[in-house]
């Protein structure tokens, strides 16, 4: 259901607590609401580093509630606050995958409401390898799109050198050179740098996942009409175009307001009605 009149946050500003230039994915998505995206940068290293001085405590909505509790802090009148948080590894459905999972949290002080939206990605140029020479990391430069993405480069056994944001090949030589001097092993690790403004791949994602929460905030309850009426539940049971027994496949979506309670039950967003036989687990046990 879309709101008829004009969206309630059309005019308001929302404050978005980042370092990393986040906003430049988000802002215009936002604005076509009709909301305000104002960057408000503070400390989000605090929360945890993808190079590893620091290590994130917590889960990613846990995270999420402390960059935008900062925001608060820094904006004691603020009514609206929005966090952006990432992580990489290996996919959890698919496991032999590399993987991107965004969310985004948008806080309504005045309304006390959490729209929490996430995404995982397969587009992602995370990687790492250990090294001992310049040489042996050139056939890694391309699939990790550098120099348009930046590498992060520091002795195997330590933190104690650390170079980031590394975008050309002379800085590149440089750290590795640098970094084996300190390194007992005479080895370096060689990562991606993953901070968004380093990492044009990974904007990308930050802004599809701005397209999904500006897809929320679009949303009402048919019941009370309060922003935000989404999906809370999949049910499974998508019956077998053979033999016509339940799978574990979603069948049906249930949807729910946070407000009223109201509850819906609605079909899947692509039509489908049933499965192949081939991935019937009572055709193919």
């Amino acid at each position: 259901m879309v709101h008829k009149i004009g969206h309630p946050y059309s005019g308001l500003t929302v404050f978005f607590g980042t370092q990393h230039r986040k906003e430049k994915a988000i802002t215009p998505v936002l604005n076509s609401l009709g909301i305000n995206c104002q960057s408000l940068e503070i400390d989000t290293d605090q929360f945890g580093t993808f190079s590893g001085e620091i290590e994130r405590k917590g889960t990613i909505l846990e995270t999420l509630r402390k960059k935008t509790k900062e925001v608060f802090k820094r904006m004691p009148q603020a009514r609206l606050a929005l966090a952006s948080e990432g992580s990489f590894g290996p996919h959890p459905v698919l496991g032999f995958i590399s993987s991107d999972h965004e969310a985004l949290l948008l806080v309504d002080r005045e309304l006390k409401r959490e729209f929490y939206v996430d995404e995982i990605f397969t587009e992602t140029n995370v990687a790492e390898r250990i090294v001992s020479s310049v040489k042996e990391i050139q056939d890694l430069l391309a699939p990790v799109k550098f120099p348009s993405h930046a590498l992060i480069i520091h002795p195997l056994e330590n933190r104690t050198v650390l170079f980031k944001g590394i975008t050309n090949e002379e800085e590149l030589s440089q750290a590795i050179q640098t970094s084996l001097k300190y390194s007992t092993s005479q080895k370096v690790k060689v990562s991606t740098d993953m901070r968004a403004h380093l990492n044009p791949t990974r904007m990308e994602m930050i802004g599809k996942v701005a397209q999904k929460l500006s897809s929320r905030l679009n949303s009402f309850c048919p019941n009370c009409n309060a922003i935000g009426f989404w999906p809370a539940k999949s049910i499974e049971g998508l019956p077998c175009e053979e033999c016509g027994k339940p799978s574990r496949a979603i069948k049906e979506v249930l949807w729910s307001c946070e407000e009223c309670h109201f509850e819906e039950v609605r079909p899947r967003e692509d039509g489908k009605k049933s499965i192949d036989p081939g991935q019937c687990e009572w055709c193919n046990p």
